[in-house]
């Protein structure tokens, strides 16, 4: 891997969101980024933790451009799960979010009934009632690289975590960690 295909991979598509150009990154590109920072972290260390931070920043930057989009807010006002029906259609690792005001939040579903959830103290396993905390609940269109299991394994191993960061450790990095981030065996 050279450097050519780390620019090929981190490159994001413009796209309009309710008539204003951002820019963000496809599903796709998302998850090849994150591969493409697993495999640094593992050959070039303080190279893959740059990256994590740029993964993570991106992000953070669309989760608000998102939550403050008004053609995406009433799609998920249309479409978004009631608590007792997110219940029967979440599955155990499923990355889950619920719109706020000016952000989406984010957690693991463990299958269950709870969510594992970074908030602005620290990592816990809580309800899925007060994860939504009163709002609907979709899944994250997300790939991931880990079976269930390990997913709930890695959002187990955070709990009581409290280095929360609005900007490169928030609940969304957190969530993607979970399904896409470098091992931790």
């Amino acid at each position: 891997m050279d450097i050519s295909d780390i620019l090929k991979l981190t490159t994001i598509s413009r796209t309009p969101i309710s008539n204003i150009n951002t820019y963000r990154r496809t599903p796709a590109q998302k998850a090849s980024s994150r591969h493409v920072e697993r495999k640094l972290k593992k050959n070039l260390p303080v190279i893959g933790d740059a990256m994590e931070l740029l993964n993570n920043f991106s992000d953070s930057l669309e989760n608000v451009s998102d939550a403050l989009d008004p053609i995406n807010r009433i799609s998920h006002a249309l479409s978004d799960l009631t608590v007792e029906e997110a219940r029967k259609l979440f599955r155990k690792g499923d990355h889950i979010a619920t719109m706020r005001t000016a952000y989406s939040h984010h957690g693991i579903y463990d299958g269950r009934g709870g969510v594992y959830e970074y908030d602005d103290s620290c990592v816990r396993h809580i309800s899925l009632k007060n994860f939504a905390d009163g709002d609907r609940l979709y899944r994250v269109n997300e790939s991931t690289v880990y079976n269930p299991d390990e997913i709930i394994y890695r959002a187990n191993s955070r709990i009581g975590e409290n280095r929360y960061n609005l900007f490169y450790n928030n609940c969304e990095n957190f969530a993607t960690w979970c399904r896409l981030g470098e091992e931790i065996y």
